[in-house]
């Protein structure tokens, strides 16, 4: 979106203190996207609409992906790594609700990790 853009410097170079509150703009506004879809999926469970996709997930780009977008929210000296091992075979699932369980699981650790 607009805040990867502005982190890439398709409007110029941009200094540290600009480039952290970029991300964190960029953080918030996807886990505002995560809390609305898991309304919606609420509400498509209750009416029995839910959709289950069945596709090949690779676990370990996953579990990178969702710790980048946690990191911010982790307190100071707090580390988060992967250690899915990147050998690890594809599963079957749906991609988009492992990301939303894997966000979900690592928000609230971050949150309550003192």
């Amino acid at each position: 979106g607009l805040s990867d853009a502005l982190l890439v410097g398709s409007c110029g170079q941009i200094n540290e203190m600009a480039h952290k509150t970029i991300t964190t703009i960029k953080t918030s506004g996807s886990r505002l996207l995560n809390l609305i879809n898991d309304i919606l999926d609420a509400a498509s469970m209750q009416k029995g609409k839910l959709t289950i996709k069945h596709e090949k997930v690779n676990l370990e780009r996953i579990v990178d992906d969702v710790l980048e977008l946690c990191q911010p929210l982790a307190k100071r000296g707090v580390k988060m790594q992967n250690d899915v091992p990147g050998n690890i075979p594809y599963v079957i699932g749906d991609t988009g609700r492992i990301i939303q369980i894997f966000h979900n699981l690592i928000g609230n650790s971050c949150k309550f990790t003192h």
